[in-house]
């Protein structure tokens, strides 16, 4: 099949997506600009576009992180959307160009997409046109077939006007634009496959796992005033593909071909803590076309979070630490002077606000009943000291301790807090070592804390049987 060069419109131009690339699970997708180190702001909507469970990259794709880069600047807005998930549908195929691959066919699209690959209307569908007649004329003179996908007006559901497109007339070389409501209608102008879409309501899922039964029709009888009546033979009862799929996984088990080895690939995964290989292949077995696989890769996902300690049984304890009046923190630490007093965190995991005046540092420690543990600390990581911009002390802080053992961590408090400070702490507890889970926790702390962010973190770790415990406090003024 032929390479298709694909470009975003924008109402600055149109945008060129030069290549995808697949990343590692555990870190965030990012959209960049002309392949250098330079993360559009674009990026943490593109992340929120791929992965699972606000995604549709994941589900249709089977991959969890990605790397796009574009030719031009895209700032913000939905628009880029239906762009982006046809050239991971091509990326897929094998068939995205790149800058210097010959294509025979180009595309320029715009649209929103949703949960169920339908295609909203946006604006500025006008103005993108007009930005791009140089281009459709580069095309026209280069005899490069072009193909506009803009949404359908009205939105999904809304069929199309058999009048005179008032669009038409702004293209002045090539094809006037393909107003679609539904990605499959660009998908099978490409050639490309269907997008793999979760089986929502009842009629899918009885499609699907429901034992099916046919009655079979025939006319070879008739009735008294000799018109053909059909005669209802008995019902033929097909098996089920959830029966089916056993079946073959029972075969598989019992020849010992193929799933004792995958098992225990996984498990030395697992017991190592390499979380996002085992993450990248338990997605792959899942979300490939072997029945078998994936249901093996759902069943030790199972075993995994089976295995995931009891989130009420990870303890975080808290402390502030203060000077005595007139004494300077220094010198308080150093003669082993400062005063201690816990904070207790009420039932919504949130510790009292910590008053910054004549406080020195914040000290929080985790431990859990079984298990390896561990505890983050996301702060902000500048603040204001006496007018000038000074780094926070070790923000973020992490530590790991061994199975039984409290894992600790500090926080030296600014001198001058002109703003209140939010803090969250994550403790975490598994049977596996910890090291990668604090690592994506700490990918978070280059802002102020996400408690979504690390909300979906923690989703992700109890998946792979690690537990997570959040708590929230601040630094007031």
């Amino acid at each position: 099949m032929s390479l298709v060069r694909l470009y975003i419109a924008t109402t600055e131009g149109p945008v060129e997506v030069q290549r995808i690339a697949e990343e590692d699970p555990a870190v965030r997708s990012v959209i960049c600009l002309d392949g250098r180190a330079h993360a559009l702001p674009v990026s943490p909507a593109y992340e929120a576009f791929v992965r699972k469970p606000t995604g549709v990259i994941e589900r249709c794709f089977g991959h969890a992180a990605y790397r796009m880069d574009v030719s031009g600047p895209i700032d913000s807005g939905a628009s880029w959307q239906l762009g982006a998930f046809l050239a991971h549908a091509l990326h897929r195929a094998g068939r995205l160009a790149g800058p210097k691959d010959a294509a025979e066919v180009a595309v320029w699209c715009t649209g929103e997409v949703d949960h169920d690959l339908n295609i909203h209307p946006v604006g500025g569908v006008t103005e993108k046109l007009e930005r791009s007649s140089e281009l459709f004329a580069r095309l026209s003179a280069a005899g490069v077939r072009a193909l506009l996908f803009v949404p359908a007006e009205g939105g999904p559901g809304a069929r199309a006007d058999p009048g005179a497109d008032p669009l038409a007339g702004l293209v002045r070389a090539g094809a006037p634009p393909q107003r679609i409501a539904h990605v499959d209608a660009a998908c099978a102008a490409l050639g490309l496959p269907t997008p793999q879409r979760a089986a929502t309501g009842r009629a899918a899922a009885q499609s699907i796992d429901a034992p099916a039964v046919t009655a079979i029709h025939d006319t070879r009888e008739s009735p008294t005033d000799g018109t053909s009546a059909p005669v209802r033979r008995r019902p033929r009862v097909r098996i089920s593909v959830t029966a089916a799929v056993f079946m073959l996984i029972a075969g598989l088990v019992a020849a010992g071909a193929w799933s004792a080895s995958t098992v225990s690939a996984w498990q030395r995964l697992a017991e190592t803590g390499a979380l996002g290989e085992l993450e990248a292949t338990l997605d792959r077995a899942g979300g490939g076309a072997c029945p078998p696989c994936a249901l093996l890769a759902r069943a030790y996902l199972t075993h995994l979070a089976a295995s995931r300690p009891d989130p009420a049984s990870i303890r975080i304890d808290a402390e502030e630490r203060r000077a005595p009046r007139f004494v300077q923190c220094e010198e308080a630490a150093s003669t082993a002077r400062l005063q201690a007093s816990a904070l207790t965190p009420d039932g919504a995991g949130t510790l009292p606000p910590s008053r910054a005046q004549g406080l020195c540092s914040l000290a929080f420690g985790a431990s859990a009943s079984t298990g390896l543990v561990a505890i983050v600390m996301l702060a902000p990581p500048r603040t204001q000291r006496f007018g000038a911009t000074a780094a926070t002390p070790a923000s973020p802080t992490s530590a790991i301790a061994g199975d039984g053992a409290r894992a600790s961590i500090e926080l030296a408090v600014p001198r001058l807090v002109t703003r209140p400070l939010p803090i969250l702490v994550v403790a975490l507890a598994a049977p596996r070592p910890l090291d990668e889970a604090v690592a994506r926790l700490n990918q978070l702390g280059a802002g102020e804390p996400d408690v979504a962010a690390v909300e979906a973190v923690s989703a992700r770790l109890a998946r792979l049987g690690i537990a997570a415990r959040i708590v929230q406090h601040a630094l007031a003024p």
